[in-house]
């Protein structure tokens, strides 16, 4: 037994001695330094890092980690730190403190002490318009031989992730906000692009999201912004909202200003009603309606509503972000008119033309119908086939165009109600369709005239700014109408009564001097 123990207490000691000799190669001390690296950010921000535990040391070695009070808060378990603890200590460090990281195009590093540190960021709101929440990132010893002089490592934290506590997602460290809007039950059935008339209402549906700002975050605004062009007229009285399914109340919960072309709802954000906080990360839906008026662009001139959420975006200064513009078109069509607006090359569908004119079609883009006899001043009714309805009532100018704007896609009835002075009515109902097609991106590809049956198609290709390139007449035609002249019926049978007429008056004055001349000698 003495000589086992004696074995024991040898290989105790020659183990205890190599322990010691692996302690002294690799004892940390407190200028032990580590790499860390933040990334998930936009190049061009600024990244700090505020110490918030720092290790201890000993002769023998490190002991251990230990919270520091920052701001007045600290950490109750350094190694478990909670989101509310977090996001207290970020509203509350002074932000000209703090170590800032080098950025490496868009990764973030630097070497520091080890412990624990809360990383803050300051977007570059030229280029960035992100969310950044509180981030933590430690220093800390390997519990690994890894070879390294002291075995402190570098963490590695990254804004795309989630701040997580306890398994569940406390707050998003890195958000984009985004917002969308679409026409709502399009004719076209493509809710980014449709065609309607003059003074017909148009609805829109617009969604986005409350950023999941974190408690560090005491304030934050959220508007929306919709522009019009000078074709749409948006009605702020129409404004609806529900914020995750439950209405908002205007006046209370946001307001709504309209100036010039621009409408601004803006979220109620005040010491007593911090809406977007008290509804952060909720749904958000919001409908209105827009008229478009007689300044409307025709033909492919759209008319544009653009929308975008502009938001605060750092909690401690009054920086805001923007989303990303989305935008919707309508259309709506003419004919005889402007292509793509002032000054653009005039469509030639229909005429008005005397019983001698004729419209002969010339293959050139800008000049592509010869018009000869031309008839001004015939009157004629645009009507819905559809229920007969008037929609336009026209006057063939004196080029014989009959200029009709403003009509939907759809099929109508052209008909003449008054001629020209000294011409017959034109009796035939004529029957004009309007066809459209559009991109999946709202823009108008190609519209069709048809009239009676004869088809002018127009298809438009576009710049990467969505702007008209070229415009490509597929197929022109022009219908002329033609009207009569009435002609005075010619005199049959001769000389007529005419003759007569002035002989009965010549007998009857004889017949009346002859009577009194002979009244008078009767009388002598």
């Amino acid at each position: 037994m003495k000589k086992v123990l004696a074995v024991i207490l040898s290989l105790a000691m020659v183990l205890g001695m190599s322990l010691t000799s692996f302690a002294e190669d690799h004892k940390p001390v407190s200028t032990d330094e580590a790499v860390v690296t933040v990334n998930g950010v936009a190049a061009g921000a600024t990244v700090k890092a505020f110490k918030i535990a720092e290790g201890k040391w000993n002769d023998q070695g490190f002991i251990g980690y230990e919270a520091l009070e920052v701001g007045g808060v600290k950490i109750a378990d350094v190694s478990a730190p909670t989101a509310a603890e977090i996001t207290e200590i970020a509203r509350k460090v002074d932000k000209n403190s703090g170590i800032e990281l080098e950025d490496n195009n868009g990764v973030y590093t630097k070497s520091l002490e080890v412990g624990e540190y809360l990383i803050l960021v300051t977007a570059n709101g030229t280029n960035d318009t992100t969310i950044y929440n509180p981030m933590v990132v430690s220093v800390y010893y390997s519990t690994e031989k890894s070879g390294d002089k002291n075995d402190a490592i570098g963490g590695v934290v990254s804004a795309n992730d989630n701040f997580i506590v306890d398994g569940e997602v406390a707050y998003a460290k890195h958000e984009v906000p985004t917002i969308d809007k679409n026409i709502v039950d399009p004719g076209s059935e493509n809710s980014k692009g449709d065609d309607t008339a003059f003074n017909d209402t148009v609805k829109f549906k617009v969604d986005t999201k409350f950023p999941t700002y974190s408690d560090a975050y005491t304030s934050a605004d959220f508007n929306i912004i919709d522009t019009v062009s000078k074709g749409l007229t948006l009605d702020p009285a129409s404004v609806a909202i529900t914020v995750d399914g439950k209405t908002a109340v205007k006046d209370t919960d946001y307001t709504v200003e309209l100036v010039d072309r621009t409408m601004t709802i803006t979220f109620t954000n005040t010491e007593d009603n911090r809406y977007v906080l008290d509804n952060r990360g909720a749904s958000v839906v919001v409908t209105y309606n827009a008229t478009l008026n007689e300044n409307a662009g025709i033909n492919f001139d759209k008319n544009t509503n653009t929308v975008k959420a502009e938001y605060t975006n750092n909690p401690t200064t009054n920086e805001k972000g923007e989303t990303e513009e989305k935008k919707t078109y309508h259309y709506t069509f003419g004919i005889d008119a402007e292509i793509n607006g002032s000054g653009s090359t005039i469509t030639k569908e229909v005429y008005k033309i005397n019983e001698n004119g004729k419209v002969e079609i010339v293959e050139v883009e800008t000049d592509n119908v010869k018009v000869e006899g031309p008839l001004p001043g015939a009157t004629f009714e645009l009507r819905k086939k559809s229920d007969g309805s008037v929609v336009r009532t026209v006057v063939s100018d004196a080029n014989g165009a009959l200029v009709m704007k403003g009509l939907d896609a759809g099929e109508y009835q052209l008909v003449e109600t008054k001629a020209p002075e000294g011409y017959s009515l034109d009796a035939t109902v004529h029957t004009i369709v309007i066809t459209a097609s559009y991109q999946d991106d709202g823009l108008l590809k190609d519209y069709t005239v048809t009239v009676d049956g004869q088809d002018s198609t127009y298809k438009a290709t576009y710049t990467s700014e969505k702007e008209v390139e070229t415009i490509v007449y597929d197929k022109v035609s022009s219908l002329g109408i033609k009207n009569t002249k009435i002609a005075q019926l010619p005199s049959t049978g001769g000389i007529g009564t005419t003759i007569f007429t002035i002989g009965g008056c010549a007998i009857m004055i004889i017949a009346a001097a002859l009577f009194f001349a002979s009244r008078r000698r009767a009388v002598k």
